[in-house]
């Protein structure tokens, strides 16, 4: 990310030094540039961000034991296992905590689906 600050820093300085001599075309290229850069900036820092988020989403997958079922088991950072439904997770990446119905049957409060843990 440095040399993008540098580059960014440059074409800031030739556009400011090309408007004082006043040689337009330059100046009008080196503000096209400096708009580029900006928009490469943002592009990496979103890149940036998708990237942390793949990374703490393979964390979580880690942490979801499946069994087969709809419903799985996902232990927290604490160390707290509950039920979660897969289907949130799959399609969202949600972690949603399942509501228990009986020894095997859960209900997602979010996606209103019905659950079953197969052991």
């Amino acid at each position: 990310m440095g040399a993008i600050k540098d580059i960014y820093d440059i074409a800031k300085e030739v556009a400011n030094t090309a408007k004082t001599l006043g040689n337009h075309e330059l100046a009008a290229k080196a503000i096209e540039m400096y708009s580029k850069l900006i928009d490469m900036k943002k592009e990496y820092q979103e890149l940036e961000e998708k990237y942390d988020n793949l990374l703490n989403q393979k964390d979580i997958e880690k942490r979801i034991e499946r069994n087969g079922g709809n419903a799985a088991y996902y232990t927290d950072e604490n160390g707290n296992k509950f039920v979660i439904c897969t289907c949130c997770w799959d399609n969202n990446r949600k972690i949603i905590q399942a509501e228990h119905w009986d020894g095997l049957s859960y209900a997602c409060p979010v996606c209103k689906e019905y659950r079953h843990i197969i052991k």
